[in-house]
This record gives structure tokens, sequence and C-alpha cells, in this order.
């Protein structure tokens, strides 16, 4: 006797079903808090299945979820804002990450994304050329669109509306990028010469204010957001045989690492 395939749950008013095909789970809205239509989509659902006529829930497209059902767009629209409220200092950044998902999983209810939907959504991203050069994105830039999309979903699920996170993708199965730059010896190359460093911290082209934080960076060995933090009272001049600067924290006020 062969299994029926899927079960319908409730969520809120409206209908979702669960379902396995070839041995990934899928989780969709039936778009109706019926329970008749409900049995009805699942009912079609399973006849695709069965035929073999069945498309996974992002090549069809979704149908627009019903009123007050939760959407990924309103979510993540929602969790930006409280990141950025919490002052967290590359929220700017997560925006642009979140917003190259919205394409495939911004109208889907959140509960109903699958790692399907999340594993299509980085594969776009893989695909993508930065505005910049052109070039395809690097692997770490597509970690960070995928670990901000991952964060995002934890934190839905933290709060109670979502059972698991679809974010379940794994390097060991080709499904994310090693963690690399585009080029592995830029980091080498990209080095002031001793001229060039001699340069931005005396000549008088350069306004005083400007030189000042450089030598901060060349001389302090500060990043540019630690340096954008001091203030005077970090400087404890009196101590020997030069000073100290304290560096506690960044320009946004977080503790430097």
């Amino acid at each position: 006797m062969t299994r029926a395939v899927g079960t319908l749950r409730k969520r809120g008013a409206v209908w979702f079903v669960r379902y396995h095909v070839a041995g990934v789970r899928f989780e969709e809205s039936t778009g109706t808090g019926d329970e008749r239509e409900a049995k009805r989509f699942l009912a079609e659902l399973r006849r695709t299945i069965r035929e073999g006529t069945w498309k996974a829930p992002a090549e069809r497209g979704a149908a627009a979820p019903p009123e007050g059902v939760l959407t990924t767009r309103v979510y993540f629209e929602r969790w930006i804002v409280g990141r950025r409220a919490a002052g967290v200092r590359n929220v700017h950044d997560e925006e642009v990450y979140l917003s190259r998902a919205l394409p495939v999983v911004g109208d889907l209810p959140l509960a109903s994304v699958t790692r399907t939907h999340i594993k299509t959504v980085i594969d776009q991203i893989k695909a993508m050329r930065s505005q910049r050069g052109g070039e395809p994105f690097s692997p770490r830039t597509v970690l960070h669109h995928y670990r901000t999309i991952g964060t995002a979903f934890k934190d839905a699920m933290l709060e109670g509306l979502l059972a698991s996170t679809p974010c379940t993708l794994a390097t060991r199965r080709g499904e994310l990028p090693r963690k690399r730059d585009v080029s592995p010896t830029w980091r080498a190359s990209a080095v002031y010469t001793r001229d060039e460093a001699t340069t931005l911290l005396s000549d008088p082209r350069v306004p005083l204010d400007r030189r000042t934080f450089y030598a901060l960076m060349l001389l302090g060995g500060l990043r540019a957001s630690e340096a954008s933090g001091r203030r005077w009272r970090d400087l404890d001049a009196d101590a020997l045989p030069l000073g100290r600067l304290v560096v506690a924290t960044q320009a946004d006020g977080a503790h430097g690492p």
C-alpha cells in the first residue's frame, strides 16, 4: 500500500501543506482557511506528484498570501528596522543582502519558505555580477548573503514564527562556496609603500585632520572604524614613554574586537 503524500496543518487562519519529494521537504500555503478547499489543494498536489508533472513552488510561482499572513518581505523589513534600532553597524549591507533574496521568497508566507527556496536564492546570487567591476561576487560575499538570510530566519524561529529554519545549506554538498577571496594574492599587495605613507602623514596638501586620521591607522595600527571612534579623552599624554591611546570602541560605539 502506497503511503499518501502530504499532510495539512493549520497556522492561524490558513491551512498549510507539508510534503516530501525526492527526499526534500516542502511546506507551502494553500492560500485558504477553508478545510475543504485545502483538501482539494492537497489532492491536486498529490496528483501532480503521482503523474510526474509536479513543480517546486519556486518554479511555478507562489500565490499571493491571504490577508493577515506574515510574508517574508514584511518580516525582513521589520527585522532590518530592529537591527538598525539596535545599532548594528553593517545593517546597510544586511538590507542589501536581504533585498537580493526578495525576488524568490519576498511574497511567500514566511512559514512556507523551504531550503529549496534558499538554495535557489544562493544559486541566483552566485550568478550575479557586481555593479562596480562587473565580476561575479566573491565566495566571501556569497557567504555574507547566506549568513545574513540565515540570521534573519533564526531570529524568526526564536520569535516563535517558525518551527525550524530553512537555511540548512552546506559547503560539503557544494551548496555553499568555500570561504576565499576572488584573488588570493590581493591582500599581500594592498599596502602602502614607505614613500606613500610619508606623503599621507606629512604632505601639507593633505588636510591636517586627514593626516591625523592616517597617523592613527598607520602608526597606531588602528582600523578605520577604530580610528574614527577616537576622542581626545582616549589619549593619556602622561603615560610613559610616549603616551597611551585607549581603543575600546569603534566609530558606532560598538566594542572593538
